[in-house]
């Protein structure tokens, strides 16, 4: 049901709730009204004036309904009302049987507005002295224009009746002027037994309080009233000394006391200020003025105590911020220092693993360089974790292509994988978005941590990155990224350390496996500070699975894709593997190709399937087999395959996961080309137009292929490693390059770097001979280390860009060991285009290179990375 709207009673502006003593002074009046008004009212009765005994027994049953309503305790406001109605009735009805305006019952009009005046005040005075005035006007108005009105009275009785009418109005108006005034009596004393109360609950109270009394003579408005003891022990130090309460507020604080003191009575919010201090007796106060009826109050509240503590903790704040600076300087300096001379280790121990050398040699520049990114992944950790702590880790909001993203992580553990003999897939669902928005650099760190801590506590089996759709919306997808792995598992009761810093799950992990247990705990932050969570599950001695959810926005335009080749589209393919993570990695790489395919477990299903399609008249254009599988291993598939001659069309392609160069075996066996694992689409997509090429079918139709060739190929697994050998200038590049760096064997390692891609390079070892000699030759791009003698290379940049022209678009890439919180920042506020830290990773390098040197597609037979 519709709630009704409640309404305003008409009465509710003239009636107030009355305390208790005038709900007594009116209950008093309605007894006096019935006592006296029955008589009267059976008087005129027998009289004969019978109208007017029936109107005043009308006003004394209004007045007994009133009384009723009384004791049941109802609001009297609106009962007053007719109360007074009554006495106006009564009165009237008293006065024109008895003479009109002569009659000496003319005083009970005078009643009603004095009894009105009493309990409501001037206002329900006024109304009812109108009221009654005009029934008195009408009543003169009758006398003078018509004549009085006869007296119906009795001769007998009418004197004695105006007698007792005379008396009873005057001891009515007596008695309502005599109860009120000691109604006012009552308040005053009320009143000063309350304020006596009030001070004396007053002086027990520890806060100095002072009531304010306006005094306009005054500076401030006002003068002490009162205080209690705790306000007179403040106030005496300024007495004694003669000053007074305007000298302990402060001069602003003056002026808004006295403004307030001057509006009697307004509403206000109360002047709050903390942090007072007493010009004697050295304690701090804060301290509340409020108006309060003619004057106001002032509160104060002792907090010398808390104002102590409070500068000891701004003291310890000021040194734990110093102490925090220096920590942070001392990062940044150690950081500095420790990634200038790691940058020349990783360099150099890169460029030596590409010459030529015996086992011996190459092992130990393997461990090297192995030992040397550990501890740039180390330094990295805690660089990470010091950003986190201080709340100062950024994000950015950018996009960025998934696919991308997966292959980095799939590039950065294929080495280790391999080095294990483990299976490393990473992948997506084909429904899975990959134009996004967020920041693909912490992405990717999360999934490298998260996998990398998968292949160091996996012994044997596979480790899997795959990313699910969760759920999708109009502008955003919700993307499940997963880490499964075969490895030692974790006990349920030591999950909840994995993601505390500095902490394994067992004190032997760290002996028998490494590490710092910082990786997770990182982990943790960044997904959780991109709006996820990250949830584990694992089996003792089985596996374990990390798990998180992230909403990313999609990208609003799609970038341009290239389409599958055309040779490769229709084409039939057979994938044989027994590991179904392989199998389901190939078949969506084989799904974005365009081809038709098939998956296999074994060998001999693998055969079985070839017969059937030879039969169906549609015949398998290749073959993708592992090399490791149970039973029917991959090469014996492909001499049963060779062996049948209604095959021999069909092309062999062997997955392998140990690169190797000696590949007798497997051309022996009839495989065309060899994929090491992991393998990346575009890979597979070039080994398969490679064999069709050999063959003569690149350019035709999808079918089966007339032949085989005779011998095979290779494609190895991209690593992370510099060029081989140094190059004549590449055509792909745009150059030269100049760099500017102070370190001599950074500046050697770099240049070596940049000429091994086939890059003109030209080296400076300060800032300011690089603005020299950037305006001798158009460079295509600039290197810039940030902290070098003479000019650094800030200040180098600002002046290559002063310079205008095309110099203010020239890319400048810092080059850099600072690798703190905001360095990166710094060196784009300068005017570099890009930032790279030392040890410079040689993918990122690359990526850089690509953004802003090529000029195109690699030529055939040359250019692009080795």
């Amino acid at each position: 049901r519709r709630q009704r709207r409640a309404r305003p009673h008409p009465l509710a502006g003239l009636t107030t709730p009355l305390p208790p003593q005038r709900r007594e002074i009116l209950l008093e009046v309605s007894l006096r009204l019935q006592v006296v008004g029955l008589p009267v009212a059976g008087f005129f009765l027998i009289v004969g004036q019978v109208w007017a005994g029936v109107a005043v027994l009308a006003g004394l049953a209004l007045n007994l309904v009133t009384m009723m309503a009384l004791r049941r305790r109802e609001d009297p406001g609106h009962w007053t009302w007719i109360t007074i109605a009554d006495l106006l009735l009564v009165a009237t009805a008293v006065l024109v049987p008895s003479g009109g305006i002569l009659s000496p019952a003319a005083p009970w009009m005078l009643a009603a507005p004095l009894f009105a005046a009493y309990l409501f005040g001037f206002r329900g005075g006024l109304i009812t002295g109108i009221s009654a005035g005009l029934t008195m006007a009408g009543l003169w108005a009758r006398h003078e224009f018509i004549g009085p009105l006869p007296d119906g009275l009795p001769a007998s009785v009418g004197p004695t009746f105006h007698l007792f009418l005379a008396l009873g109005a005057i001891a009515m108006v007596l008695w309502i002027a005599d109860s009120w005034r000691q109604s006012i009596q009552h308040q005053i004393q009320s009143r000063a037994e309350t304020e006596g109360q009030l001070r004396g609950g007053l002086e027990h109270l520890s806060d100095p309080v002072i009531l304010l009394e306006p005094d306009e003579t005054d500076v401030i408005g006002c003068r002490v009233g009162y205080a209690n003891a705790a306000a007179r022990a403040v106030l005496a130090p300024l007495e004694e000394a003669g000053l007074r309460l305007r000298d302990l507020l402060a001069e602003p604080d003056l002026r808004e006391v006295r403004r307030r003191m001057l509006q009697v009575g307004a509403d206000a919010e109360p002047l709050v200020r903390r942090g007072l201090r007493h010009p004697l007796n050295g304690r701090t106060y804060d301290y509340k003025v409020a108006n309060w009826g003619d004057g106001g109050v002032l509160v104060l509240h002792d907090v010398t105590e808390r104002a102590e503590v409070e500068e000891r903790l701004r003291a310890a704040t000021a040194e734990a911020e110093s102490a925090n600076r220096a920590k942070s300087e001392f990062l940044a300096n150690m950081s500095h220092e420790i990634r200038t001379p790691m940058n020349g280790i990783l360099g150099m121990a890169t460029l030596l693993l590409d010459g030529d050398l015996d086992d011996e040699e190459r092992d130990a520049l393997e461990t090297i360089r192995t030992c040397a990114e550990s501890m740039c992944e180390l330094l990295n950790d805690i660089l990470d974790l010091s950003k986190i702590e201080a709340g100062r880790l950024e994000f950015e909001e950018v996009e960025f292509d998934l696919d991308q993203v997966l292959e980095e992580v799939l590039d950065s553990l294929a080495v280790k994988a391999a080095a294990e003999g483990l299976e490393w897939n990473v992948f997506h669902d084909p429904e899975v978005p990959t134009d996004l928005i967020g920041d693909p650099t912490r992405l990717r760190q999360v999934l490298i941590n998260l996998a990398g801590n998968a292949v160091k506590f996996t012994e044997q089996g596979e480790v899997v990155v795959e990313v699910r759709l969760a759920g999708r919306g109009e502008r955003h997808a919700d993307l499940t990224f997963e880490v499964r792995d075969t490895g030692v598992g974790i006990p349920p009761e030591k999950i909840p350390l994995l993601f505390e810093k500095f902490t394994q799950a067992d004190a032997s992990t760290t002996r028998n496996y490494g590490g710092t247990g910082l990786g997770l705990a990182i982990s943790k932050q960044l997904v959780e500070s991109m709006g996820g969570s990250i949830e584990v599950e694992s089996q003792v001695g089985r596996s374990s699975v990390f798990r998180f959810t992230l909403r990313l926005p999609l990208a609003p335009r799609a970038p341009h894709r290239q389409a599958p080749p055309d040779a490769l589209v229709g084409r039939r393919v057979l994938v044989v593997d027994d590991l179904e993570t392989n199998r389901r990695v190939l078949a969506g790489m084989l799904r974005g190709l365009g081809c038709r395919y098939t998956c296999a477990a074994d060998g001999e299903e693998a055969l079985r399937r070839l017969t059937e399609a030879r039969a169906e008249g549609d015949p398998y254009s290749f073959l993708i087999s592992d090399r490791r599988m149970p039973g029917m291993d991959g090469l014996a598939l492909a001499e049963r395959v060779r062996s049948l001659p209604e095959h021999d069309d069909c092309h062999l392609i062997l997955l392998g996961s140990t690169p190797r160069e000696d590949l007798t075996l497997e051309r022996t066996a009839g495989f065309e080309a060899c994929l090491w694992k992991p393998v990346k689409s575009a890979q597979l997509a070039r080994e398969m137009l490679a064999v069709l090429g050999a063959s003569g079918e690149a350019t035709g139709p999808a079918g089966p292929p007339p032949g085989r060739p005779a011998a095979a190929a290779e494609s190895r697994p991209a690593a992370p490693a510099a060029p081989a050998e140094p190059r004549r200038p590449d055509p792909r590049w745009k150059g030269p390059v100049l760099l500017a760096e102070d370190n001599q064997v950074n500046r050697k390692v770099a240049v070596r770097l940049l000429e091994k891609y086939g890059i003109e390079v030209v080296a400076v070892e300060n800032g300011a001979e690089a603005v020299e000699e950037v305006q001798k030759r158009d460079y295509a791009m600039v290197f810039m280390d940030c902290q070098m003698p003479v000019l650094d290379g800030y200040a180098a940049t600002g002046r290559i860009r002063e310079l205008g022209g095309r110099y203010a678009d020239l890319p400048i890439v810092a080059m850099t060991a600072h690798a703190m919180i905001g360095d990166r920042e710094k060196c784009l506020a300068a005017g570099m285009t890009e930032y790279l830290t030392k040890p410079v990773h040689v993918p990122r390098l690359e990526a850089v290179l690509e953004r802003f040197l090529a000029r195109g597609p690699a030529p055939a037979g040359g250019g692009g990375r080795p």
